[in-house]
């Protein structure tokens, strides 16, 4: 597998009370790290969605 470079950004726009909800989960999960968080989320939904 080839290791990509991180380099794309997205800006995500929602609630105070959203945010607030993922900056719990991150760091449930993550140590706090909101960018792991989301590539936690996108590799499981990847799996799921059986992308590579």
């Amino acid at each position: 597998m080839a290791v990509e470079t991180k380099d794309e950004r997205l800006y995500i726009r929602t609630t105070a009370t959203k945010k607030q909800f993922v900056e719990q989960l991150a760091e449930k999960y993550t140590k706090g790290n909101v960018n792991a968080l989301f590539d936690k989320l996108v590799e499981e939904l990847m799996e799921e969605e059986g992308e590579d």
